[in-house]
């Protein structure tokens, strides 16, 4: 047998892997497996073993609208020491567009330094996005910044949380994105669990950030 055609019978044989594959680019997963073959090219595990923590379970779809997810928040803030700060209120105000109600869906969360993404200087938030796309993480819907709030408590005393979403813009203040974090004195058991929101521009994510994804794409 020729090399011509042993090259056209292996051309054949890739054309429903290649078909998948180029299926699987158009979807919604595409970045995890375009950052998956760059790999494969460089000789390198395509879908290697992702350093992360895993915090909590939340559920999409339990509340019906804004103003629900808002009376929850006010419950939790008068029996447990939350504070929603401005901004956080204001974001969630102008989540009134994301269909809450429906059909729940359950999301793992992750938690995952900059550093591990690969950065040992500051870099912009962008950057840290499409380098966890890459890794098989995926950004998280807005409404995942208070509903971790109300289900992390005891969340680790002066860890900052950034929440890996597609940030809201506020008049006046620009496009921000959630933070939780907990302040407190563990002498007097004294704490306060806070929700807020800040603006990440320019190259303003350390490598001692901790964001928060939605888990990894298994496959």
């Amino acid at each position: 047998m020729s090399e011509y055609m042993l090259g056209e019978s292996a051309l054949a044989e890739a054309a429903g892997p290649l078909k998948t594959f180029f299926e699987k680019l158009a979807g919604s997963d595409g970045p995890a497996w375009l950052g998956a073959f760059k790999r494969f090219l460089r000789k390198e595990d395509p879908w290697p073993t992702l350093k992360f923590r895993s915090l909590k379970r939340v559920t999409l779809g339990r509340y019906r609208n804004v103003d629900s997810l808002k009376g929850v928040l006010a419950r939790v803030q008068d029996a447990n020491g939350v504070r929603i700060g401005d901004d956080a209120m204001s974001m969630i105000d102008m989540m009134s567009f994301v269909p809450l109600g429906g059909e729940e869906l359950k999301l793992d969360l992750v938690g995952v330094q900059v550093m591990e993404l690969g950065f040992r200087k500051p870099t912009t938030l962008f950057e840290v996005y499409k380098r966890a796309r890459e890794q098989g993480w995926r950004l998280c819907p807005p409404e995942v910044g208070p509903l971790l709030r109300i289900g992390y408590l005891d969340q680790q005393l002066g860890k900052e949380l950034f929440i890996a979403m597609e940030p809201i813009e506020v008049p006046g203040k620009g496009a921000l994105i959630f933070l939780l974090s907990k302040t407190g004195n563990p002498m007097d058991w004294s704490y306060e669990s806070q929700l807020q929101a800040v603006r990440k521009h320019g190259a303003s994510c350390h490598p001692g950030d901790w964001f928060v994804f939605v888990a990894p794409i298994t496959f």
